[in-house]
């Protein structure tokens, strides 16, 4: 017979082997995780060592399934109901979804290696020999995972990835050479930069060998309605027939279109839309002022969050306002976090992409007027304060090392997403149209994702008319349209912006109707990303005595 404390004793028995596994099988994580003892290593990407993978996760998920959840406490049985939820999503991934076949980009972000340099959780040359390592083993690293590869491609899938590796090559000859010889002095200064263009090289031919396919390129990237709906259900817990979640959009849709209307008619009454947008987007921070007066605005919203009970921020070190590093350049804004199990180097950095020097004056405003004064709260809302910034401090303190590790990309987007919206609605900005347009035009960018996600994928609908569907719907120009429908068709995942701010505002109005009285916004917040990351109806099961499962 089994006891309460047996299944208590075996399910972290059973979590401590399969975050070894997941390390061994996948170094670059557990060093971005902070587990700083697979720095260097790159991942087997091999069918032989997929295979094994699989063999391990289908026996770990057996041992998981075998623990019974009525002898576990409420956080034992959440944690093994992630655990269970995160081994059927990984081998569903190996085994029938398979990305890694079709989508070269799925194979690289094991390259990236800005941790090494930028965060000092140890002493420069421990780093700096670490990036050594990893540079020398990225030749036999790119030859495994062209192996993998089953060509033909999709177009935009190809085109995509083209730019990206290029990137990387860029990257390891501009940013990682220039660390090397500022650190010439230290052991391995000359082995990291040669290193590192024998890594560029080998890069080089990655993209040669996609080059090489482009004649045999595609159109379908489709995932169809079959895949699509089990990507839903095993990384987000969500089974709502996708006919339902595309009607909830569509309704979002015209949400927030008639509230960049009601906006732009506050701003400039009488006047197209396009020229109260333009206010919006002229009234921007000089090129030399951006980063330091986004580093001032963190300080303003940092406080309201405070002021106004918003959410707790459980620590007085702020967000290191920085220049987004030349390979990301491609966002307009990041926040970039330490690992939860992280404790030396703890200190998280919000990118900024600046303007280029060698760009001409009119490129120049171009690029700024992203970052209209009004957009830039919102960006910062998200990224930051009460955005990403503070989930990351909460995540690190997230009650286990599976709350940890595993997590949904509808909770982590969708929280930062919701927050855009919630910060106005608590006030913020005292109604300030300028505010209200930005937000809104924000929110319908991620409507149209998830709209033309869902249609691109499964209902035949063009990487073209998802173009223009982003023109026409979240009044978007045509390049920043089209960057947006390509990303669709290789990431076919960011529906998950707006179905995890949807998700949460329903999962809110739940909890506060049973709280009644006792309810507080600040209450709901704290509670809902004390968890980790996890998805949004494991959280409904665990925060609402009664859950009707009702998601939207």
């Amino acid at each position: 017979m089994t006891t309460p404390n047996d299944s208590s004793a075996r399910l972290a028995t059973l979590a401590e082997r399969v975050l070894d596994e997941r390390w061994k099988s996948s170094p670059p994580e557990a060093a971005s995780s902070g587990i700083h003892a697979y720095d260097g290593q790159l991942p087997p990407v091999t069918r032989t060592s997929i295979e094994s993978r699989l063999t391990e996760l289908h026996a770990a998920l057996a041992d998981a399934q075998a623990i019974a959840p009525d002898g576990l406490a409420p956080q034992e049985q959440f944690d093994r109901d992630l655990l269970v939820l995160g081994l059927r999503s990984e081998i569903w991934e190996l085994s029938e979804n398979r990305s890694f076949t079709r989508d070269p980009m799925a194979l690289m972000w094991p390259l990236e290696a800005t941790a090494y340099m930028d965060r000092s959780y140890a002493p420069v040359e421990q780093r700096m020999a670490s990036m050594a390592t990893l540079m020398r083993a990225v030749p036999a690293y790119l030859d495994s995972a062209r192996a993998l590869l089953e060509p033909p491609f999709a177009k935009p899938v190809l085109h995509q990835a083209i730019e990206a590796y290029s990137g990387v090559a860029s990257y390891y000859r501009g940013d990682v050479a220039e660390f090397a010889e500022a650190n010439l002095g230290l052991t391995d200064g000359l082995d990291v930069i040669k290193a590192a263009e024998e890594a560029a090289e080998a890069i080089d031919d990655m993209v040669a060998y996609l080059r090489s396919h482009q004649s045999t390129a595609n159109d379908d990237f489709a995932m169809g309605a079959e895949r699509y709906a089990t990507m839903l259900s095993l990384g987000e817990m969500v089974d709502i027939p996708l006919a339902q979640i595309e009607a909830a959009g569509e309704s979002e849709l015209r949400r927030h279109q008639a509230s960049v209307r009601e906006a732009a008619e506050r701003i400039a009454p009488g006047k197209p839309l396009a020229e109260a947008i333009a206010v919006v987007t002229k009234d921007h921070p000089a090129a030399d002022k951006l980063i330091d007066e986004t580093r001032e605005m963190l300080e303003e919203i940092r406080s309201f969050t405070i002021d106004h009970d918003i959410a707790s921020v459980i620590s007085d070190v702020r967000a290191q306002v920085r220049e987004t590093p030349a390979f990301m350049r491609w966002a307009f804004a990041a926040m970039d976090g330490p690992g939860p199990f992280e404790e030396v180097a703890t200190e998280s950095f919000y990118y900024v992409t600046p303007v280029e020097k060698h760009w001409t004056p009119e490129q120049s405003e171009e690029w700024l007027s992203n970052f209209g004064y009004a957009t830039l709260k919102i960006i910062s809302i998200h990224e930051a304060y009460p955005g990403h910034y503070v989930h990351f401090l909460r995540h690190a303190k997230a009650p286990s090392a599976i709350s940890k590790v595993f997590g949904a990309y509808s909770f982590w987007e969708g929280w930062a997403h919701y927050c855009e919206e919630m910060f106005l609605e608590a006030g913020y900005g005292d109604g300030d149209p300028k505010l209200q347009l930005a937000m809104a035009q924000e929110a319908l960018v991620r409507v149209c994702r998830l709209l033309c996600s869902l249609r691109m994928h499964t209902q035949g609908q063009t990487l073209a008319e998802s173009e223009k569907f982003f023109q026409e719907q979240a009044f978007m120009e045509e390049l920043p349209a089209k960057t947006e429908a390509i990303r669709g068709t290789f990431d076919p995942g960011y529906l998950n912006y707006t179905l995890g701010k949807m998700l949460i505002y329903k999962l809110r109005a739940d909890w506060q109707a049973e709280q009644g009285a006792a309810y507080s916004l600040k209450a709901f917040h704290d509670d809902l990303i004390s968890h980790g990351g996890p998805p949004v109806p494991l959280l409904r099961k665990h925060m609402l005595r009664h859950d009707d499962g009702v998601l939207l």
